[in-house]
């Protein structure tokens, strides 16, 4: 465990220390804005005092990220970072404008809680994009999932997904024949707003079922969704 902590620590470290780098333009430097809005999507309650940074990041494994500029969102969430930029660097450079999110929430795609911090990633010069950033935040909760068997056919394979706020769907389990007649599973998911499941029951004959529920979960709760098959 010794072995593998330290280069995760030393990488952690690197990542601190030169995104602290001031980034300096050179070349056809023009001014611009990243103009965008921090807050809690099923509430539109902005997030105030949020530290916002844009950094440069290399196509190379220097992990060196120097920093465009970094401010703070005002009381209604809302954020705008004035640099100069060269376009000519976006032929061999990304930007990234990144915050830490506060706890118990994150991103739509940051909910296993994997990313180190919460990003909107930028491959080329867009400046009407740069000034349209939304970063919809989530309150995170847990939930579970229970199968319950209600039904006498021969299943060959469950697959199940999950999805809110009509976005993409997030894939939670693949269960064969031989999984227990009734099943609970835990996902990571949304408050206050409709979460809905859906089954796709593969039967040994070849046809597939398709069995959707939903459900509106909530903070500070016991959250559990019933779904038969």
């Amino acid at each position: 465990m010794k072995y593998f902590l330290q280069p995760v620590f030393l990488l952690l470290l690197s990542l601190v220390f030169n995104s602290c780098l001031k980034a300096k333009c050179d070349g056809n430097c023009v001014t611009t804005k990243f103009i965008g809005r921090i807050y809690d999507v099923t509430t539109n309650k902005g997030f105030s005092n949020i530290k916002v940074r844009a950094i440069w990041s290399t196509q190379s494994q220097n992990y060196v990220y120097p920093k465009v500029g970094e401010v703070k969102t005002n009381s209604n969430g809302w954020f705008e970072i004035k640099a100069q930029i060269n376009p000519d660097n976006f032929n061999n450079e990304s930007l990234h404008i990144q915050f830490e999110s506060p706890a118990g929430f994150e991103l739509r795609n940051n909910l296993d809680g994997n990313c180190f911090y919460s990003s909107e990633d930028f491959y080329d010069y867009d400046a009407a994009a740069f000034q349209k950033i939304d970063f919809r935040l989530y309150p995170v909760i847990e939930a579970k999932i229970k199968l319950i068997r209600s039904q006498a056919d021969s299943i060959k394979i469950f697959h199940m997904e999950y999805i809110f706020n009509n976005e993409y769907p997030g894939y939670f389990g693949d269960l064969f024949a031989n999984f227990s007649l009734n099943y609970e599973y835990k996902i990571l998911t949304t408050a206050d707003i409709y979460t809905k499941v859906t089954l796709f029951k593969t039967l040994k004959s070849g046809s597939t079922i398709i069995t959707s529920d939903s459900a509106i979960f909530r903070k500070n709760q016991t959250n559990v969704l019933q779904v038969f098959y």
